[in-house]
């Protein structure tokens, strides 16, 4: 498990960055450009209301994949936060959305509940639970700070 998720990293982790403007779930649900993009992603869900009124949000991340930009939020509920969370990652280019939301009942039992998960975003599950679990951002940092460089392979 421990070589797919570096393996991941030196895929996705390019290049990447906590965004300036943190965008925001709440943001992506009731901004007019994504709305739209937004309500189709979960309309085979019910979700729980804190997600677009006050979920608590952690810092947005932009990323490079595979030459294009996406932003990854994450978000928990604000009265439960270990029990229930969501991510999402979105492209500005595509308008693009999927995400996945946890419920854990116990620490042994997670439900996800994959929102809008199109091939248009290379290996998303991975990027999506990666995401909730902390890991993508762990990993990011940690690939970052030792400079490690994908080696070329020579055809």
């Amino acid at each position: 498990m421990y070589r797919s998720l570096i393996g991941l990293s030196l895929l996705f982790l390019a290049e990447g960055s906590s965004a300036n403007d943190n965008i925001t779930i709440n943001m992506l649900a009731n901004n007019s450009s994504t709305q739209n993009c937004f309500h189709q992603m979960v309309k085979a869900n019910q979700l729980p209301t804190w997600v677009i009124r006050n979920a608590s949000n952690y810092p947005t991340l932009e990323m490079t994949i595979r030459e294009e930009h996406y932003y990854v939020m994450k978000a928990c509920n604000p009265d439960d936060c270990e029990r229930e969370k969501i991510v999402i990652a979105y492209s500005p280019l595509r308008n693009i959305l999927s995400g996945v939301f946890a419920f854990t009942e116990t620490p042994e039992q997670q439900q996800l509940k994959w929102l809008g998960i199109s091939d248009e975003l290379p290996d998303g599950k991975a990027l999506l639970f990666a995401a909730l679990s902390g890991s993508l951002e762990k990993l990011r940092e940690n690939f970052t700070s030792m400079n490690i460089m994908p080696q070329k392979t020579e055809e």
